[in-house]
């Protein structure tokens, strides 16, 4: 069965270039102070590639980026340097060590955006969070026919970003905080399972 899109989708998460920090936790670049590059490719073809640093042990934990960009169709005299690094925060976990998250640095219209994300996404010529990037999910650029799933996935991802942004402790004294009642009412009622079980029948349609 095809897939159907609108006339005119955005570009998607799934495409673009992106730091995670499930994957930087993974491979140990969050461990103190560490440098290191980060490479990308399409096809089985390198597409890309740059310098990072990460300092998670100073009073002011942050990412530097180090990069080169130009336009494709520019000489390589055209390479421009990229150097600028984003704030990262930590909150604890339930069971020890920490959770971190970047806060987007970039500006918007002239207003700061400072959202705390766990992804970063290649837009332009800077990283950002999806919306500074104004990228879409793929299922999201699906026609109306899966409109109720994508309005509940979009639900979903709301309350997650929700849920990042101002979720420190679920209970208190027993009874739920009134940040997390408002979290579960954004969710919708919808399990985790829900909602991974929705994405794993979106993603198997092709």
């Amino acid at each position: 069965m095809s897939r159907y899109y609108h006339p005119n989708p955005r570009d998607t998460t799934e495409a673009a270039k992106r730091i995670e920090l499930a994957w930087l936790r993974k491979h140990n670049y969050l461990g103190g102070n560490f440098g290191g590059q980060l490479s990308w490719s399409y096809g089985g073809k390198p597409s890309g590639n740059i310098r990072v640093k990460i300092d998670t042990s100073s009073s002011t934990p942050h990412i530097e980026f180090d990069y080169k960009i130009k336009n494709r169709y520019e000489g390589n005299e055209a390479w421009k340097v990229m150097k600028y690094e984003f704030v990262m925060e930590s909150n604890p976990c339930r069971f020890g060590g920490k959770k971190w998250f970047f806060i987007c640095g970039l500006y918007k219209n002239g207003i700061y955006c400072g959202k705390k994300v766990r992804n970063l996404y290649f837009a332009g010529n800077y990283f950002a969070c999806r919306k500074c990037a104004n990228l879409s999910y793929q299922s999201c650029n699906e026609s109306k026919k899966y409109q109720g799933a994508f309005k509940i996935l979009n639900q979903a991802w709301k309350a997650d970003e929700y849920y990042v942004q101002n979720i420190k402790r679920k209970f208190y004294k027993g009874k739920p905080t009134r940040k997390y009642k408002r979290y579960l009412n954004i969710k919708g009622g919808y399990s985790d399972e829900d909602v991974t079980l929705l994405e794993n029948r979106l993603l198997s349609k092709t």
